[in-house]
């Protein structure tokens, strides 16, 4: 139960990564219905770069605990970086549907979803991660991290409405941030993917001498 959740996140803290898998292999075959065990376990086979045993767990742990956003987000945003887009949509569409107005929300859940829904070229579906990503910058004010978001999900809505000329003046606002305060993983990550999405439109864009 949790006294043993705790002990193996001990472990883990401690290194025993390979202990604590076995550990957990135990609990879970003993309580198959306990969804800690089950995200210490996907933490875990991360740690040790076992993606798709991470994505099986956390997919396991949403079954058991269907309305937890914070379960749905974590399998969704893996399975968007393993490729798997269509089971990034599904929980990122849950997560957004019971908990956008949640603190435990986390708004990057919305722009990994405005990714697929561009990719789908479901113009509405795109246009509500957009509409939710304002709602939340409405709640929690003038936070740099979330306009980031709302301008790498308008990029997105530009393009699917041809204003390219538009999308490409937010976007080299977006790449003049590099190496800014606050230009972290998460937004180089998002950067990088919107790019990648402007080369499979074919769409090339400058940056000063670079092209991309």
């Amino acid at each position: 139960g949790e006294a043993s959740s705790r002990s193996i996140n001990r472990t883990v803290a401690s290194g025993a990564s390979s202990t604590a898998l076995r550990t957990l292999d135990a609990l879970i075959a003993a309580q198959p219905g306990y969804a800690d065990a089950y995200d210490v376990m996907g933490r875990v086979q991360m740690e040790q770069g076992q993606l798709e045993q991470a994505l099986d767990t956390f997919d396991q742990a949403c079954r058991l605990t269907p309305n937890s956003i914070t379960r749905l987000q974590k399998q969704g945003m893996l399975a968007f970086m393993m490729g798997d887009r269509e089971a990034a949509a599904r929980s990122l569409a849950r997560a957004t549907l019971v908990g956008s107005q949640s603190k435990l929300f986390d708004c990057q859940s919305l722009v990994l979803l405005a990714f697929v829904r561009f990719r789908e070229k479901d113009r509405k579906a795109l246009q509500r991660c957009a509409s939710a990503l304002a709602s939340a910058a409405d709640r929690q004010g003038a936070e740099a991290r979330v306009e980031r978001f709302r301008n790498v999900v308008g990029v997105l809505v530009d393009l699917m409405d041809r204003k390219v000329a538009v999308a490409l003046g937010t976007l080299r606002e977006l790449a003049g941030e590099i190496g800014a305060d606050g230009f972290d993983v998460e937004a180089a990550c998002n950067l990088l993917t919107l790019m990648a999405e402007l080369a499979a439109a074919e769409i090339r864009l400058e940056i000063g001498r670079a092209h991309v």
